[in-house]
C-alpha cells in the first residue's frame, strides 16, 4: 500500500485548476503473493474539495506481478493492482493471476496511457484510450 502526500488544487481566476502534488514511480519490481486480495494498492483520501492525500502522477512500468489465488468459486473484490491518483502511465507490465475472475488493473477512474501490458484479467475503471485496449495490450 502506498499513499501520497498532499495534492492541492489551486484556482487562478478564470483559469483551470492547477494541481500541486507529488508523483510515484513504481518500476522494475517483482510482486509475488497469494490469496484473493490486492497485491499492489495506492490509496487516496479526500480532505476537502481542494485537498487530497494521494499521488498526482502515477508511473507503473516494467513490473512483474504474480498473484496466486484460488481457481474455485470464490470471486475476490478489487483487482490485483489498484492505482489511484490524478493521472497514470501504465506500460510494459505482466500481471499473472490464478484467479481469472479478478481484474488485473483498477485505474480508479484515472486517464492516461495503458500500453504494452500482458494480463490474465481485465482492466476496470479506466477512461477509454482513443483506440480499443486490446489493440496495444494482450490478455492471455
Amino acid at each position: 500500500m502506498l499513499q501520497g502526500l498532499l495534492e492541492i488544487s489551486v484556482a487562478f481566476g478564470d483559469r483551470p485548476f492547477v494541481l500541486l502534488g507529488y508523483s510515484a514511480q513504481i518500476t522494475n519490481n517483482k510482486f509475488l503473493g497469494r490469496g484473493a486480495d490486492t497485491l499492489v494498492e495506492m490509496l487516496s483520501r479526500n480532505i476537502s474539495d481542494m485537498v487530497r492525500m494521494r499521488f498526482e502522477r502515477v508511473f507503473f512500468s516494467n513490473n512483474f506481478v504474480e498473484h496466486v489465488g484460488s481457481n474455485g468459486d470464490e470471486i475476490a473484490n478489487g483487482a490485483t493492482v489498484i492505482l489511484t491518483g490524478g493521472e497514470a502511465t501504465v506500460m510494459g507490465n505482466q500481471v499473472k493471476s490464478g484467479t481469472r475472475f479478478l481484474p488485473s488493473f483498477d485505474f480508479s477512474g484515472m486517464d492516461g496511457p495503458y500500453i504494452g501490458n500482458i494480463t490474465t484479467g481485465r482492466v476496470i475503471n479506466h477512461v477509454e484510450f482513443p483506440v480499443p485496449e486490446n489493440s496495444f495490450n494482450s490478455r492471455v
